[in-house]
């Protein structure tokens, strides 16, 4: 016997939101629609919503499959937080689709630590990745003009009238210029 609070639409009984009490205390929320659409449980605080798992460990499943989920693991005493894919074909991507701009901001350092290629893709646009310091560019890479382009700054960034460049055109043909 699990023990449930069943708040039912006054429309349609059978769709409903539920609260069921199973044992050691393991409560589960669910949602149920009997006709065509998907159910939606939203939460919608008037300030703060705040998820306080006491293991630290938050999961996230599609439809239930334990075989493939996300997890955010955050260390009591440190506020260190992991984020982690977990897929049995070892395809569990994570992407960032975002309608603006990354500022990663961090009081240490940032590691990159790839089982395979790390891949630096300014897009289409001004196709320059710029390499900076306490927010001076010390250097760049680009790709225009038919060619491919690294160029170093002097004396840290301190001007960019004087500088190291190497350019790279069809068949390998390499400008060294300063």
């Amino acid at each position: 016997d699990t023990p449930a609070l069943k708040i039912m639409d006054d429309a349609d009984s059978n769709d409903y939101f539920q609260i069921a009490v199973g044992a050691s205390g393991a409560t589960t929320l669910s949602t149920v629609v009997s006709g065509p659409g998907s159910p939606t449980l939203t939460f919608d605080g008037g300030k703060d919503i705040v998820f306080d798992a006491h293991s630290g460990k938050y999961s996230f499943y599609d439809a239930g499959d334990e075989d493939e989920f996300f997890k955010i693991v955050v260390v009591g005493g440190t506020g260190a937080t992991t984020l982690q894919t977990y897929s049995d074909a070892a395809d569990g991507h994570l992407n960032l689709v975002v309608d603006g701009a990354v500022d990663i901001g961090t009081a240490g350092d940032i590691t990159l630590d790839a089982g395979g290629y790390i891949n630096l893709d300014a897009g289409e646009g001004s196709g320059t990745t710029q390499f900076q310091d306490a927010g001076t560019t010390y250097g760049t890479m680009s790709a225009h003009h038919a060619a491919s382009h690294f160029q170093l700054y002097e004396n840290e960034g301190a001007s960019n009238n004087d500088y190291l460049l190497i350019s790279t055109y069809a068949n390998g043909e390499t400008d060294i210029m300063t």
